[in-house]
């Protein structure tokens, strides 16, 4: 009598841990599952991988259960889908030839064959198996279905069906990924598709940053139209907030100083997240200063970016720089070396292009006797292409025997010809270095 209650115990141990084994793996894949819908994709894969490990401790305990298949089919979708595909393709033929396979199963499985597909390069194949399942049955089998039928048909180029398999699949994170990767091939139509018809529906607007910055480069009032239809969706505020300053960044190295201000402006108003208004703030002084056309003006947008941002460090390079411009230019110096140098600093150094144009102008006029006259008139040329050939031609008609008259009329220039010029720039530098705090600026000239 005692001996047949042990083994009952025993049994009733074994199926009790078999149970628990296999629930857990199956509120792993729930979690998966439910991480897949809300497009968080690494951390759906990271639950796969786990609901894949307890299936298979199940099946290496109780390799004679009665619910072996169960856990056959468990580690072989969760293996396909965490991406570990020779193990899950060996686990669903083990499944498949398991006499108490369920046939209603097999949808589950086809799909983590299709995806496994995908990711052995075999985009023909994979779309043949997964498109019967990306518009029936579970919605979220049909939408991890559409998912990589969109990843395959984008690698197939059969683009006319991307955007609508992308639309299926619903994940911010997909659409991210898909018009990446079409961007980087040169298919900026089907990107814009994939970005455009899901904005309002995004909820994490982190992984679009990157694809919507490329499509800028491309077509910046595009990606702007794709930002402002998120203005109005389903994301939080904050997240709202983000990619609006994202896109006064990407505008801001566009030259539209205009659009930069209307993107910075939006983010202050849509969030008041601190390190978000101290970066927002910042940026957006930085970009009044860049726009100033004179030394008085920089120093202004300067002073009031400091006093608002909540941390001004981010301001104290250029804080540096604008005080050695200012020195430089205010230089006892009849040679127009120092004023020449302020020029570069501000255009190098503080990237303020207006500012730089102002004091090579000032270079040329006030020094005009001196031979850096005409080497100030083609920098600011360079940074004016509308009057670049107003200024070329005046270092010609007016410096006709200098060497950059020379070069620009196709005459050979000796290297020695600029060694006197290039000789005073760095003396000068040298001494206003040795005058203030210049030296953490840049240790030779921007």
């Amino acid at each position: 009598m005692k001996r047949a209650v042990g083994l009952l115990l025993v049994v009733t141990v074994s199926a009790c841990a078999y149970y628990n084994g296999l629930y857990n793996a199956r509120g792993l894949v729930r979690r998966a599952e439910s991480a897949a819908r809300e497009g968080k994709d690494s951390a759906a894969v990271a639950a796969w991988r786990e609901a894949a490990a307890k299936a298979d401790t199940v099946i290496a305990r109780y390799p004679r259960s009665r619910w072996t298949d169960d856990a056959l089919l468990l580690s072989g979708t969760s293996s396909a889908f965490a991406g570990a595909c020779e193990h899950g393709m060996a686990r669903l033929a083990q499944w498949e030839q398991h006499p108490a396979a369920d046939p209603r199963q097999r949808p589950r499985a086809s799909v983590a064959r299709g995806v496994c597909l995908v990711r052995f390069g075999e985009h023909g194949r994979a779309l043949d198996t997964l498109a019967p399942f990306t518009t029936r049955g579970d919605e979220t089998l049909s939408r991890i279905a559409a998912a990589w039928a969109a990843r395959a048909a984008l690698a197939k180029g059969s683009l006319d069906s991307v955007a609508t398999l992308a639309n299926t699949a619903a994940s911010d994170a997909l659409d991210a990924e898909l018009a990446s990767s079409a961007l980087q091939s040169g298919r900026l139509a089907v990107a814009a598709h994939i970005l455009r018809q899901r904005a309002s529906e995004w909820r994490w607007l982190a992984p679009l940053h990157v694809p919507l910055g490329l499509l800028a480069r491309s077509n910046r009032a595009l990606a702007d139209s794709i930002v402002a239809v998120t203005q109005g969706g389903r994301a939080s505020r904050l997240e709202r907030a983000r990619l609006s300053l994202a896109a006064g960044v990407w505008s801001e190295a566009a030259g539209d100083v205009t659009a930069a201000r209307a993107h910075y402006d939006r983010a202050l108003r849509m969030s008041s997240d601190t390190a978000l208004v101290n970066d927002v703030v910042t940026r957006a002084g930085l970009l009044e200063v860049r726009s100033a056309a004179t030394l008085g003006d920089a120093r202004r947008e300067l002073e009031r970016a400091k006093a608002m941002a909540a941390d001004a460090a981010p301001l104290a390079a250029v804080d540096t720089a604008l005080r050695l411009a200012a020195r430089l230019a205010e230089a006892a110096d009849s040679t127009g070396a120092s004023r020449f140098l302020a020029a570069e600093v501000a255009r190098d150094a503080i990237g303020a292009v207006p500012l730089a144009r102002t004091l090579f102008l000032e270079t040329a006029r006030e020094y005009s006797r001196s031979s850096l006259a005409p080497r100030a008139l083609l920098a600011a040329a360079n940074l004016t292409p509308d009057s670049a050939r107003v200024w070329q031609a005046t270092v010609v008609q007016t410096y006709g025997t200098s060497p950059y008259a020379h070069a620009l009329t196709g005459k050979p220039v000796l290297p020695t010809a600029l060694d006197a010029d290039e000789r005073l720039l760095h003396q000068m530098w040298i001494r206003a270095r040795s005058a203030g705090d210049s030296a953490s600026v840049a240790g030779r000239r921007p």
